[in-house]
């Protein structure tokens, strides 16, 4: 297999970050961004105008009367919320698998999930944390993707192994790099932010991150757990680990914050899965 640090420079078969991606980073960075300028990139993909407008007559919302608008719907559901329905589709649409080999689906709720409850666990956060630990966690696992992506018949003979466990040093001497490394060298290449890099490299080990905003790593960690637990989607993992001391002091939580977050997020995860897969 080509070496996966080569591969990720060379960028072999590994799309840029989509455009859509890119105008929608810049336009949330931006404080004064409205529902109309946000609207004009939505509307550059007939399937996200569908899949905006399906999300906001959706049952989740509740409104009384049907919305056909983007613009309107981005105003009634909020900016946060399009942006990260327009994200989830961009990353779904970029890489495709052999669902006998890989379901990429369920690696991809697995993904939604983690970004949903991360986000809801820094509630109390900024936006720009609660959008970062969302993205973060929709991105977290990308690694595995690569893994796919690079050489189906080792990623098929790894996990047939029973590899399902996260063994980070089992995956470097496979792999080259493990998941977390690989992840991260792709955030950099798509020009995220250092702290949405540094949250992909250490979601399993947020102890040894050392840098600024470490509240994001510690979200991420807590929530992959949690959405392993709820058994929700298929990231490669099998076997549920235990929180890190650390991150559970960090956000201070308790079993009632935690299932809190849980019955919160629940019900976001159902119905932007009804929206995205069907």
């Amino acid at each position: 297999m080509a070496d996966v640090q080569e591969y990720i420079n060379k960028g072999i078969e590994l799309p840029a970050a989509p455009t859509i991606i890119t105008q929608l980073t810049s336009l949330l960075n931006n404080e004064e961004v409205s529902s109309h300028e946000l609207a004009l990139v939505a509307q550059t993909d007939q399937a996200f105008t569908a899949k905006i407008l399906k999300l906001v007559n959706s049952p989740f919302y509740g409104f009384s009367r049907e919305v056909s608008s983007v613009e309107e719907a981005i105003t009634m559901i909020g900016l946060e919320a399009v942006h990260q329905l327009l994200l989830t589709m961009s990353f779904l649409n970029m890489f495709k698998a052999d669902k006998n080999i890989f379901n990429i689906n369920e690696f991809w709720l697995h993904s939604l999930s983690v970004g949903i409850i991360a986000k809801e666990l820094l509630k109390n956060e900024s936006k720009e944390n609660k959008n970062a630990a969302y993205l973060s966690g929709i991105l977290h696992d990308v690694g595995r993707l690569i893994y796919y992506q690079v050489d189906q018949k080792k990623y098929v003979a790894f996990y047939d192994k029973g590899n399902s466990v996260i063994d980070l040093e089992k995956e470097s001497k496979w792999f080259q790099l493990n998941h977390q490394q690989i992840g991260s060298l792709l955030g950099e290449k798509w020009n995220f932010p250092d702290i949405i890099v540094s949250t992909i490299k250490y979601h399993h080990s947020p102890e040894d991150y050392k840098g600024d905003n470490i509240i994001l790593a510690h979200a991420v960690h807590i929530s992959d757990i949690i959405s392993h637990g709820l058994d929700i989607g298929n990231s490669g993992i099998t076997y549920v680990t235990k929180f890190s001391k650390i991150s559970w002091d960090a956000l201070q939580l308790t079993d009632e914050k935690v299932k809190e977050a849980v019955k919160n997020s629940i019900s976001e995860i159902k119905y932007t899965k009804k929206i995205i897969f069907e």
